[in-house]
C-alpha cells in the first residue's frame, strides 16, 4: 500500500492567511492524475505546526472528501508531548485515513528508551498503522536502527519509518534486522534513489506537489528494477558477507567459572584485550580514530558476558535526565537506560565521552567513583546502588586532552580520567578486516590503506576509516573503476591534499 511515492502535501494559503481550500482541491487532483501513490495530509511540509485543531480536523476531512478513496492517505500526527499526541491520536477520525505519519518528539531529546516509550503509546491508542518518522535535522535526536527495529517487532500495528537522517549506515542497519514486512520509505528526495537500492520501498515526497508525474515514474521504475534484480545491488554484497562469514569459527569465550558463550562470526581485532581490562577493572576506556569499531567491540564484550547491552552518544547539548532519567507530565517517573543497566548489570557505552559536558562528566565520574550516585527526579528512591554486574565502557576519537582533527572533543577532567587508570585501550583500523572485506576488490583496500598512511604521514586533518573500503566495494560492484570512487572519496579535500594523499596509490 505505501511503496512508490507518497506525496507530503503542502497546505495552500489564501493572501489573508486563511486556508486555500480550493487551491487544496486543484492540488490533490492533479496528484491523483500525476499517478502517485498515495498522499500525506498535514505533515512537516503541510504546516501542521502552525494550523490549529480545527483547522487541521477540517483538512483532514476535506482530504478525505476530495479524495474520494481513490488513494491511500496518510495523516501526520506529532509532537513533544506524549499524552497530547495519545489524546489527539485517539481523537482522530480515521474514516478514510489508512495510516498516521508520527515524529519522533522535539527539542526535549529523549533517550531511545523515551522514543520507545513514546511511539509505544501511541501504538496503544492508534486504530490505524503507524508510520514512524525520524528527521534528526529538524528534531534535534536520532531514532537509532536499534529502537526502529525495537519498535517494529515489538509493536504490530508500526508498519514503516519514513528514513530522513541521511544515515546509509543507519539505512543498511535498519534493512538487515527489521521484520521482512516492515517498510523503510525514504523521507528526502535527493537520497530516494540510492535508498531504494538498499531496499527502500519508495518515498514521502516534497518536489512530487511539483512534479507528480515524472517522479512517480522514476521512483516506480528503480523499485521494480530493485526487485527484479533480486533485492538490489546490496543482496549480491550481503551474500558474499555471509558466505565469508559462514567460513569463520564462532569465537569461544571462557571467563573464569561462567560457562562458555560463542560469538558467531569475527570478532574484533581488540576483543581478547577489551575483554580482559573490561573484567578486570570493571571500567574501560578506549580511544582510537573514527570508524575503527569501538561500538562494535563494546556490544561484543557484552555479549561474551552474556549482560544486556544500552549506549548513548555524548553530547555537549546533553541533559542530566538523558542519564538519570525525568519526570513525566503526571509526575511519574521514567527511568533511563543507564539507571536501569547501573542497577540491574550490564554493558553500557558512554560514547564520544570525550564530547560530554561537565555535567554529564559529573554524573559518570559519581557513578564510578562511589558505588552509588544520585537520581533526584526518582523521589522514592532516589539514589542508586551500583550493580556488581555493572560495566562501563567509555569510548572516544582522543584521550581526553582535546583535539584539532575532531571537532568539539573536550578536554576531560583529571577525575574522570583517573577512573580509568590502567584501563585505557587504543583501537586503530583492522587492515585484515579491511582486506576481507575487499576480497573481491583488494585494489580498494591497497588504495584506502595508502591514502590513510599519507594522510597520518602529512598530519593532515582528514578521518579515512573502514567506511571508505565498504564503500569503495559498494561503488565498484555497482560498475564504478577504482579511479572514479577515489574522485568522489576526495572531491570535498583541497587540491593539496588530494595531491600529498594520492602519493604512491595505484589505480
Amino acid at each position: 500500500k505505501f511503496h512508490g511515492t507518497g506525496v507530503a502535501m503542502v497546505t495552500p494559503f489564501n493572501a489573508d492567511g486563511s486556508v486555500d481550500y480550493n487551491g487544496l482541491k486543484n492540488l490533490i487532483n492533479y496528484l491523483i492524475e500525476g499517478k502517485v501513490e498515495y498522499l500525506v495530509s498535514l505533515g512537516t511540509t503541510g504546516e501542521a505546526s502552525t494550523l490549529n485543531k480545527e483547522d487541521k480536523k477540517k483538512i483532514w476531512e476535506f482530504t478525505a472528501e476530495i479524495n474520494n478513496g481513490r488513494l491511500p492517505l496518510v495523516a501526520g500526527i506529532g509532537g513533544n508531548d506524549t499524552a497530547s499526541i495519545v489524546k489527539d491520536v485517539r481523537n482522530f477520525e480515521s474514516l478514510g485515513y489508512d495510516a498516521i505519519l508520527s515524529a519522533s518528539p522535539y527539542y526535549n531529546k529523549p533517550t531511545q528508551e523515551g522514543v520507545y516509550q513514546h511511539y509505544k503509546a501511541i501504538s496503544e491508542g492508534s486504530s490505524v498503522p503507524i508510520i514512524l518518522y525520524n528527521v534528526p535535522g529538524r528534531t534535534g535526536s536520532n531514532v537509532s536502527p536499534e529502537t526502529t527495529c525495537r519498535l517494529a517487532n515489538d509493536l504490530k500495528n508500526v508498519i514503516a519509518t519514513k528514513e530522513a537522517s541521511g544515515s546509509f549506515d543507519q539505512f543498511n542497519q535498519i534493512m538487515r534486522d527489521k521484520p521482512d514486512d516492515f517498510l523503510l520509505i525514504s523521507g528526502d528526495d535527493p537520497i530516494a534513489m540510492p535508498m531504494i537500492s538498499l531496499g527502500a520501498v519508495g518515498v514521502i515526497s516534497v518536489i512530487g506537489n511539483a512534479l507528480p508525474k515524472p517522479l512517480s515514474d522514476m521512483i516506480n521504475t528503480a523499485v521494480t528494477d530493485y526487485i527484479e534484480n533480486e533485492s538490489g545491488l546490496l543482496s549480491h554484497i550481503d551474500k558474499r558477507i555471509i558466505d565469508e562469514a559462514k567460513k569463520l569459527r564462532p569465537t569461544l569465550i571462557t571467563i573464569g567459572e561462567r560457562k562458555p558463550v560463542e560469538i558467531l562470526g569475527r570478532t574484533h581485532v581488540a576483543f581478547e584485550r577489551a575483554l580482559k581490562k573490561c573484567v578486570r577493572y570493571k571500567q574501560t576506556f578506549i580511544a582510537g580514530p573514527a570508524g575503527t569499531g569501538k561500538t562494535t567491540l563494546a556490544s561484543q564484550i557484552a555479549k561474551a558476558l552474556e549482560l544486556p547491552y544500552g549506549h548513548i552518544s555524548c553530547t555537549a547539548g546533553m541533559s542530566e535526565a538523558h542519564l538519570l532519567g525525568r519526570m513525566d507530565a503526571h509526575g511519574n517517573y521514567l527511568p533511563s537506560e543507564f539507571v536501569n543497566i547501573y542497577e540491574n548489570g550490564g554493558v553500557f557505552l558512554f560514547d564520544e565521552i570525550d564530547a560530554a559536558d561537565s555535567n554529564t562528566l559529573l554524573i559518570i565520574n559519581s557513578a564510578l567513583a562511589n558505588g552509588h550516585m544520585s537520581v533526584p527526579n526518582r523521589k522514592e528512591k532516589p539514589f542508586a546502588k551500583r550493580h556488581e554486574n555493572f560495566y562501563c565502557i567509555a569510548a572516544a576519537n582522543t584521550w581526553g586532552f582535546g583535539s584539532n582533527e575532531y571537532a568539539g572533543r573536550n578536554v576531560l577532567d583529571a577525575a574522570t580520567l583517573d577512573r580509568f587508570t590502567g584501563s585505557q585501550l587504543f583501537v586503530d583500523y583492522d587492515i585484515e578486516l579491511e582486506k576481507e572485506i575487499s576480497k573481491h576488490f583488494p585494489q580498494v583496500a591497497e588504495a584506502i590503506q595508502k591514502i590513510r598512511e599519507n594522510v597520518k604521514a602529512n598530519r593532515m586533518r582528514r578521518v579515512v576509516s573502514t567506511r571508505a573500503v565498504i564503500n569503495g566495494v559498494i561503488a565498484l560492484t555497482d560498475g564504478d573503476t577504482l579511479k572514479q570512487y577515489i574522485s568522489d572519496f576526495l572531491i570535498a579535500w583541497t587540491e593539496e591534499e588530494r595531491k600529498k594523499a594520492l602519493l604512491n596509490v595505484s589505480f
